[in-house]
C-alpha cells in the first residue's frame, strides 16, 4: 500500500467540499466554486469528518502501478487545496553584467535584456501573477503549483547559468557554489 495515499487530506474551515459521486468532488471557498476534481476509475473519494480521503479499490491494491499513482493523486489533490487557501510563490533573481528584466505594456509579458543587441520576450500564462522588483528580481504567484514550477524552469533556461561566474537566473534561496579555474 502507498504510505502517502493512506493519509487523509485535512480540510480547512474556509473550504467546503461537495461530493457529486464517487469519482468527482467540487471544492469551493466562500460559496464560489473554485475547482472541480475528477479522479480515474480504480480510485475514489471518501469524506470523513474534516478529511478528504483518496481510496483505491481492493482488487487493485496488489498492483504496483496503482499503488504508485495512489500517492501521486493524493499529493496533487492536496496541492490544489493548498493553492486555493494560499497562493504558491517563487522569487527569482538575475545576476550578471547587462542582465535585466522589464514588464512590457502587454499584460503578462516579460522582456529580458542579456547584454546583447536583441531582447528576449517571454509570455507568462494567465493563471500566474507577476511582480518585478527593481531590474533583477521577479516574483511569480499562482494557485496551480505545477504551472508555476514549469514556468519558472522555462524562465531559468533563457539564460544559461555560468559555473565560473555567478551569471544567470537563480531562485532567491538557491545555494550556488562558484567554481574556480585551475591556476598554472
Amino acid at each position: 500500500m502507498s504510505k502517502i495515499g493512506k493519509i487523509g487530506i485535512k480540510i480547512n474551515n474556509e473550504i467546503k467540499i461537495n461530493k457529486i459521486n464517487k469519482n468527482t468532488v467540487i471544492i469551493s471557498k466562500r460559496k464560489k466554486i473554485t475547482k472541480k476534481l475528477r479522479i480515474k476509475y480504480p480510485f475514489y473519494f471518501k469524506i470523513y469528518k474534516e478529511h478528504l480521503i483518496v481510496r483505491l479499490k481492493n482488487e487493485y491494491k496488489k498492483e504496483k502501478n496503482y499503488k504508485k499513482l495512489w500517492g501521486t493523486y493524493r499529493s496533487k489533490i492536496e496541492n490544489v487545496i493548498k493553492g486555493i487557501i494560499k497562493k504558491f510563490s517563487k522569487t527569482m533573481e538575475i545576476f550578471g553584467v547587462g542582465y535585466c528584466v522589464k514588464k512590457t505594456i502587454i499584460k503578462n509579458n516579460i522582456e529580458f535584456c542579456n547584454g546583447n543587441s536583441h531582447k528576449i520576450k517571454y509570455k507568462i500564462p494567465k493563471c500566474i501573477n507577476m511582480y518585478i522588483y527593481g531590474e533583477n528580481k521577479i516574483k511569480l504567484e499562482s494557485k496551480d503549483i505545477e504551472k508555476l514550477t514549469s514556468t519558472c524552469s522555462k524562465i531559468k533556461k533563457i539564460f544559461k547559468k555560468s559555473d565560473y561566474k555567478k551569471k544567470g537566473i537563480f531562485f532567491v534561496k538557491e545555494k550556488f557554489s562558484v567554481k574556480y579555474r585551475k591556476k598554472k
